[in-house]
Parts: C-alpha cells; sequence; structure tokens
C-alpha cells in the first residue's frame, strides 16, 4: 500500500481535492442543477425504503391516485441508497449525494488509468484535473441523479475492454461487457459507447471478431438484459399512468432534424460546451487538441469515442439543450484539452 501511495501521490492528491470540495455542504436541498429530476430520483429510493424493495415497481408520489409506478432506468443508485437508509435509520438525502459522489470517484480513477496507458501520466493528471474541474461536472457528481453512475460504468467498459484489446486477459473482454450492461441500464443515452467498444474489439481481431462466437455472446450479455428492462419499463407505463406519454412515446420524442436548421439549437449546444462544461479556457484547449499529432491507435481509439458522443447528440437532440445531457461528452473533451496542455 505504501508503495501504491508513493507512485501515485500526485493522483491521489487531485482525487481527494476533488471529492473533498464536492461534499461541501452535502447536506443542503436538492435545488441545484435540475432540481427535478433529483426530487423525481428521490422520491424513488425513498419508496423503495418505505414500501419494499420491489425495483421492478419503483414508484413515486406525483402521480395522483393509484400505485404511482415510475420506471425509467433500472434503479441501482435508487436501491444503493434506499438500503443505506436501511442502515442509517432513515431517510437522509445527502446520502444520494454522497453515491453519486461515489462514481464519480470510480468514473475519475477509470479516466485516469485509461488515459495514462493510452499516453502517459502528465496527460491522465491533466485530463483528471479537466474532469474534476468542470462546472457542469462539479454540479452534477453531486447531485441525486444517475449521471455518473452512467458515466462510471461507461468509463469502465471502456477501460476494461482497452486492456483486453492491448493483449490482456480475456476475463476483461467480460469485465467489458458487465459494464456495458450497466451502463446501458443506468442511461440508455449510453448507447454511444458501441462505437469505440467496437473499433477497440477491431484493433484486436480485425473483421475476424464477426466470426467469433464470444463477439456475439458479448452483444448478448449487452442486450437481453437492456432490451427486457425497458420493454418492461414500457409495459409498466403504458399499464399503469401517462408517464410513458413523455418517457416511451417513440423516437420522435429524442430525435427532431428540423433542430438542425435551427441557430438556436447550435447556440444552445455551444454555450454549454463553451461556458458551462469546459468553462472559455477548455473549450479553446479541447479544439486545439482536435489537431495534436498522435500515433495511429490513440487517433482511432479518440476519434471513435467523440464519433460516438456526436452520434449519440444527434439521436438525442431534442434533450441537449437540458446541460446534464451533455455529461457524455466530458470525459472525451477532458482529454483532448489535456492534450493540449501538455503540448
Amino acid at each position: 500500500m505504501s508503495k501504491f501511495v508513493r507512485e501515485n501521490k500526485t493522483f491521489l492528491i487531485i482525487l481527494f481535492i476533488s471529492v473533498a470540495v464536492r461534499l461541501i455542504h452535502i447536506n443542503m436541498p436538492l435545488l441545484e442543477g435540475t432540481a427535478t429530476r433529483q426530487i423525481q430520483t428521490a422520491m424513488v429510493a425513498k419508496n423503495l425504503f418505505t414500501n419494499g424493495f420491489n425495483i421492478f415497481y419503483t414508484q413515486v408520489d406525483f402521480l395522483g391516485p393509484g400505485p404511482g409506478y415510475f420506471v425509467i432506468e433500472f434503479p441501482l443508485l435508487n436501491l444503493i441508497v434506499a438500503l443505506l437508509y436501511k442502515l442509517c435509520g432513515g431517510v437522509h438525502e445527502w446520502i444520494g449525494r454522497f453515491v453519486s459522489i461515489s462514481f464519480f470517484t470510480g468514473s475519475a480513477v477509470f479516466l485516469f488509468y485509461l488515459v495514462r496507458k493510452l499516453f502517459e501520466e502528465r496527460t491522465a493528471l491533466v485530463a483528471l484535473i479537466i474532469f474534476s474541474a468542470s462546472p457542469l461536472g462539479l454540479i452534477y457528481s453531486r447531485a441525486f441523479m444517475p449521471d455518473f453512475e452512467m458515466i462510471f460504468f461507461f468509463m469502465g467498459a471502456l477501460f476494461f475492454m482497452f486492456l483486453w484489446s492491448g493483449g490482456d486477459k480475456s476475463r476483461y473482454f467480460w469485465l467489458s461487457a458487465i459494464f456495458a450492461m450497466m451502463a446501458m441500464l443506468s442511461k440508455v443515452q449510453s448507447f454511444c459507447i458501441f462505437i469505440p467498444l467496437l473499433v477497440l474489439i477491431w484493433q484486436r481481431q480485425r473483421f475476424s471478431f464477426l466470426f467469433r462466437v464470444r463477439s456475439w455472446v458479448y452483444l448478448l450479455i449487452v442486450l437481453i438484459p437492456v432490451v427486457t428492462w425497458y420493454l418492461h419499463a414500457g409495459s409498466v407505463h403504458e399499464s399503469n399512468s401517462h408517464a410513458g406519454d413523455y418517457n416511451f412515446q417513440g423516437m420522435s420524442y429524442w430525435f427532431n432534424p428540423r433542430l438542425f436548421i435551427s441557430p438556436k439549437f447550435y447556440i444552445t449546444m455551444f454555450e454549454h460546451g463553451w461556458l458551462q462544461m469546459l468553462t472559455p479556457v477548455g473549450f479553446t484547449l479541447f479544439l486545439f487538441g482536435l489537431f495534436i499529432k498522435t500515433t495511429s491507435r490513440q487517433r482511432t481509439i479518440l476519434w471513435a469515442w467523440l464519433i460516438g458522443t456526436v452520434v449519440y447528440a444527434i439521436v438525442f437532440c431534442t434533450h441537449m439543450g437540458d446541460p446534464y445531457y451533455n455529461l457524455l461528452f466530458l470525459p472525451i473533451t477532458s482529454i483532448f484539452a489535456a492534450r493540449t496542455v501538455v503540448w
């Protein structure tokens, strides 16, 4: 342990400061960020605690008479919080913040070690600082919401697949499948992870992956639980409430091609990237980072990851006006910005 601390001293100091800042006023009311989404998540956790731990029929209090079933993403965050409520003897909403901060911490660890293996330690440390200091990331990493849960599993799936693609043990391949499955169960928006994952598999096996059984088993491990869960969620809403009207009403709810001819859409996206997520300085560093020379493997991985997030933004374009929908851009843009700083 002492050897690990000596070799990772700077990383641990940055990580400690990042977590400590997020713990300040952890017991404040759920009012910052997207208060409605936080309250919704907190309600689900509270009802799991008070009405029994039925994760398949989660409930909220704002749907009027009836059971109030409200099933969207798999309620892992809510379940963890509800269990901690049991241990602490009651509902304490700061616990929800603490669990979100824990997922942020895990995301930061995965980011650091992934970037250190892809480049070197200086770039990894700078990427960690940018990732941790993002105003948007700071707000939502301590919010009672599942977004950093999703980013944690997203980063874990990429990290383990990267290890396997470099010739490491097969267990990392299967760990990546479990993390990718959990990322999509946490929030279906993380579907864009398939693009960088596919590139990493291709880097090791080229097109032969199409004829390997384990490639298809990987896909089944990810998709069967995800498809089953969201079919169940849609049926619960259709049978028990009108909440499905805005959560499961089809592609038109998420994708609207008319937005792409609207200047206001691009201004909104620019403001989130320029001001809220990276700040003007960080966004400028990110733009410069796009043009810094990298090796063929580095370039392929980074651009596949970036293209994946762009595809996500296109598919979910109607929701990109909500700041927290931009969080998936934070890890990859932090890496490009860090490349500029080191250069």
